[in-house]
Parts: structure tokens; sequence; C-alpha cells
């Protein structure tokens, strides 16, 4: 019989149905494998082809000029960004209607040289390059005091929603917070003034005595969590100190990688809000 279930995050319901995993699917696809070569002339992320992006706001290399071969993980700026970091944060009401400027950043991390590499088959000291450039674009973009909310996402595969072929993810830092965030704050809030714990950590740990629907736990424990809204959707929980802190210590390699063999479609990959508050009640 089918569930309501209710998000202790957000208070929201979710319904669980999984007699309709059993409906006709007609539109099913049978894929091909194809193979990928190391080098695309017309892939903008692969080395040699720096010249058809925008000017790298961070690359890691063997010395050399800027925007030239030789290097192993590389951050630019979006070409076709969604937000821009130009404009003013005066919001202008029009009528019944509010606009404001998309101000912002949106950058793309280049996850490796090659075209043909894939996060699960990367040798660890590659992840952990990765793992160190989210982290140092992360603490430079959180200095710009315009930005309020810093998303770190993977799409994978067409699927995803993704355009190029290439490893990569990107980050968007926005001067807004959309209210579905700013309900897990308030609501994170609520409990711990309730409780005077962190409704995450209880959630964590009440999983893990379930036991059932954790996928894997170095430390991070991955799961599927009770209420969630998709099927075989996975989730994890990163304290904002240890995001800053230990992002590049052996346990967070290994559940990245076995995070992304096991769920293969990141989307919004790591979440955090840039609000006073959070670091306390996680703490």
């Amino acid at each position: 019989m089918p569930q309501l279930r209710q998000d202790p995050t957000t208070k929201e319901w979710v319904i669980i149905a999984s007699e309709r995993s059993r409906r006709p699917h007609d539109f099913i696809k049978n894929k091909s494998v194809v193979e990928k070569p190391t080098y695309k002339e017309d892939c903008p992320f692969c080395q040699g082809n720096e010249h058809l992006t925008p000017h790298e706001s961070l690359a890691y290399h063997k010395g050399g000029l800027a925007d030239h071969e030789g290097w192993w993980v590389r951050v630019i700026p979006n070409k076709f960004p969604a937000l821009s970091p130009e404009g003013s944060l005066l919001r202008e009401d029009k009528g019944f209607f509010r606009l404001m400027d998309g101000v912002g950043i949106h950058e793309v991390l280049i996850e490796s040289p090659l075209h043909n590499q894939l996060l699960p088959l990367m040798k660890d000291k590659q992840v952990e390059e990765i793992l160190l450039a989210y982290r140092e674009r992360y603490l430079a973009v959180r200095e710009d005091a315009r930005i309020k909310l810093i998303i770190i996402f993977k799409n994978h595969g067409e699927a995803a929603g993704t355009s190029l072929d290439h490893a990569h993810s990107q980050l968007v830092g926005t001067a807004v917070v959309p209210s579905t965030i700013r309900k897990k704050l308030e609501e994170a809030t609520r409990y711990y003034d309730d409780h005077g714990r962190c409704v995450y950590c209880d959630l964590i740990q009440e999983e893990l005595n379930f036991g059932k629907r954790i996928v894997m736990d170095t430390g991070f424990p991955g799961n599927c969590v009770c209420h969630g809204r998709s099927s075989l959707g996975c989730y994890t929980v990163l304290h904002a100190d240890i995001f800053i802190d230990l992002f590049s210590t052996e346990c967070l390699k290994v559940f990245l990688k076995g995070f992304f063999v096991l769920h293969f479609r990141i989307k919004y990959f790591l979440e955090y809000l840039l609000m006073p508050g959070l670091v306390e009640i996680h703490q």
C-alpha cells in the first residue's frame, strides 16, 4: 500500500508508491556503448583546446603559462553562465513583480585533461586534486560578500542535463537564497531549539540504527533516506567545518568515488548555505 512519509528536515510530505515501478514502459531505450577518444578537436575541455574557453580561474599544472597545456585540473568561468559577476543587488518593483540583476558566479571545473576519463575510474590522487579545487574555489567565492549560497554539483550523461561529455563539475554562487534552502535552515533551527540537537545528525543516526538504507559508510554515511523524493536517490550530509578543513581526507575520497559509482548521476552534489548559525547548528 502507498505511504506518505514526512521529511523531518522540511516537514514536507512525500508519496512512496513502490507499485508504480511495475507500470509499463513503452519508451525504454537501448543504449549502445561508444568508445570515447582521449582527445576531441572540438571539445573545449580537452587539453590543447584552452583557447576555446574563457581565462582560467584556477589550474593545477606543472609550471608554464596560464591557459596552456600541462594542467590536470582546471577551473574556468562558464562560457554560457546562468549568472554574471557584474550587476546590482538592488531589487526593483515593476507593478506586481519584483526583479533584480542576475548577479552571481558560475564556474566549470574540468576534472581531467583527457576526454574519456570518468571520476570512479580515476586514481585517488586525481580525485583528491578535484576535491582540493572544489575547496579552493569555494573559499575564494565565499569571500565575495554578495554571495549568499554556493552550490557545487555534477551532472553525468545526457539524461542528467549535461551538454558536454568531458568529465566536469560546476560551481554556482547566488546572491539570493531559494525558499527551499531557507526552509531547511529554519526547520533545522526549530529542531535545535526544541531538542538541543542537529536534525541532520539525528537523521543520520536513525538511518545507521535502521541499517537497511545505508549504501556506504566511510565516516560520511551515504544512504537512501526514508522520505526520498526519487527512486534510488542517495544523500549524504557534511558539516561545514568538515568541508573546509578535511576535504582531502582519505575517507572522503573513497566516499566520493564509491558514491559516484553507485549513484552515477549527481545533481546538487554538495550544498552549503552561507548564513549565520549554520555551523553552530551542525556542531
